[in-house]
């Protein structure tokens, strides 16, 4: 349930942002290009201030509704004999809610007075007196970040790894190497615990004193300590792949087609065809190429993994999908090492990491699945799977990184 209400947030809310930053880049264009826009004479109708009382939200209070004012400025103008009337000073309105501000727009103009009117050729109904301003297209702009901010905050850090941020977190550690202090090599890839009711068959037939699922990112589908143990990850879901991707491709696309517009092509304007169509070019080419990418490049990471000790067969075998990434015998096993990897700053949350040292490679067999404030805590939880397979396999375990708990 918190699943759907958090996707429904997000949904609704960046979809309404979108549409506000979308409207609120029209604006700023559009008055960047109302500079240029032929002028013709005009004559001030009428001017004065409107007051709008806004709609009161909270039910039950007895606390009067506010209001907000603008100034009302009636024209008209005649383009190639054909009159028309106007009502707007910017290519947005602008509303206030102090009242003497809207007065000293108002006061500028008196009826009967001329003025200068810039309208756009390509739809000459449209006109404003006062050329690149844009309002109140600041404001909209900023809402607009507001909706996609605030949601997609919300279900990163309410919604954790089950939504779609685990495409944008797979491409932050592949991008930035967020495990890249566990090991060197490409052994590690990032992954997320498998959900509860997929790990529960596979724990259901395991003895009381196996490692817990939810302990680990890794499942463990069988543990038997001197016979066999297998440890595995499954592929993350196809479907959060490609929306996740889709999402994070549509606001880098949008965003970029916006900055290359007004840096590298003096501004990219939505009012006739051919802007519009550069536009839509910018905007799918940047698609196609951040969304193939992180869907790629996710994939490739985010592919199934399964290491197998067999005693029987004498064999270490750590494969991701169905290639074997390292195969050897047990015999070669050195150590096990249990390994810190914290993260963040402020404040700092560690997970564990157990590593075999094959010959000086290191292959990660399981790594913890919470974050824990205490670094005791995280190596608490990976010695319930290294301590039974040192036994068994006969080597020692060292411990790297935990040099806070050394005395």
């Amino acid at each position: 349930m918190k699943r759907i209400v958090l996707w429904l947030v997000f949904i609704i809310f960046n979809s309404l942002g979108v549409l506000l930053i979308y409207t609120a880049y029209n604006h700023f264009t559009t008055a960047a290009a109302s500079t240029d826009w032929p002028t013709v004479p005009g004559t001030i109708d009428s001017a004065k201030v409107v007051e709008e009382k806004v709609k009161h939200s909270t039910r039950g209070s007895r606390e009067p509704a506010p209001f907000v004012y603008y100034a009302e400025i009636k024209y008209r103008y005649s383009v190639d004999g054909q009159d028309y009337n106007g009502d707007r000073l910017t290519v947005e309105d602008f509303a206030t809610n102090d009242r003497e501000r809207a007065e000293q727009i108002a006061m500028q103009y008196q009826a009967g007075q001329e003025v200068t009117v810039y309208y756009n050729p390509a739809a000459p109904n449209e006109a404003v007196l006062n050329p690149g301003e844009s309002g109140g297209a600041l404001g909209t702009l900023i809402m607009g970040l507001v909706f996609v901010v605030v949601p997609t905050c919300l279900v990163i850090f309410v919604g954790g790894r089950d939504l779609f941020p685990r495409t944008v977190q797979l491409w932050w550690d592949i991008k930035f190497g967020k495990y890249s202090k566990l090991q060197e090599g490409d052994q590690i890839h990032p992954s997320e615990q498998p959900p509860a009711a997929e790990a529960q068959p596979a724990e259901a037939a395991l003895p009381d004193d196996a490692p817990k699922a939810q302990d680990f990112q890794e499942t463990v589908a069988d543990w038997r300590p001197g016979e066999r143990v297998e440890l595995f990850i499954d592929p993350p879901n196809l479907f959060y792949l490609l929306l996740g991707s889709a999402i994070l491709g549509m606001f880098v696309a949008l965003f970029g087609s916006v900055i290359i517009g007004m840096v590298f092509l003096e501004g990219v304007g939505f009012r006739a065809a051919d802007e519009r169509a550069r536009f839509l070019g910018i905007f799918a080419v940047l698609f196609t190429l951040v969304a193939g990418y992180v869907f790629i490049a996710s994939r490739w990471k985010g592919r199934a993994s399964r290491t197998i000790f067999d005693w029987d067969a004498n064999m270490l075998d750590a494969k991701r999908e169905f290639a074997s990434d390292w195969q050897g015998s047990l015999h070669d096993i050195q150590s096990l090492v249990v390994r810190s990897a914290p993260e963040g700053q402020r404040p700092v949350r560690y997970r564990a990491a157990v590593e075999v040292d094959v010959v000086g490679n290191h292959v990660v067999a399981a790594r913890t699945a919470r974050l824990r404030r205490k670094p005791e805590k995280a190596r608490e939880e990976a010695l319930t799977l290294a301590e039974p397979l040192a036994r068994e396999l006969s080597v020692p375990i060292r411990y790297e990184g935990w040099d806070q708990l050394e005395s």
